[in-house]
């Protein structure tokens, strides 16, 4: 589930950043930061 989760995230954080370069996700914001 988690591995599941955060591959989404990356693909979902890498789509977000080639638009606007942050992420608008709400629960992507969370886990995104530790992550960077």
């Amino acid at each position: 589930m988690c591995n599941s989760k955060k591959k989404g995230v990356e693909k979902s954080k890498r789509n977000k950043k080639s638009g606007t370069g942050v992420p608008h996700s709400k629960k992507g914001a969370t886990p995104l930061n530790p992550l960077l």
